[in-house]
């Protein structure tokens, strides 16, 4: 719980610094990364969920592992940052 609220937190902060110039490939990088750690975040809390519920304690803890996979930008979840990458440089 505690990655994913740093995460969280680096999320928060870092989607300001790709908007800084706010051209068109920078604006759809910051969507990309946004929708990107959206979908990671809900993924974790479903996980938690699930976990918590204790119906299904090994499904959620796979989900919520694949999230923060997601959110760190691990393989083979990474395809998504070269793209944002690009639009920032």
């Amino acid at each position: 719980m505690v990655s994913w609220v740093g995460l969280e937190l680096n999320n928060l902060r870092f989607i300001p610094l790709i908007l800084n110039n706010r051209n068109k490939r920078e604006r759809e990088s910051a969507i990309k990364y946004f929708l990107t750690q959206a979908l990671a975040s809900v993924l974790f809390l479903v996980g938690g969920l699930i976990e918590s519920s204790s119906f299904y304690v090994i499904g959620g803890r796979i989900l919520m592992n694949t999230a923060l996979i997601i959110k760190l930008g691990g393989a083979p979840f990474h395809a998504w940052i070269p793209s944002v990458l690009e639009g920032i440089v």
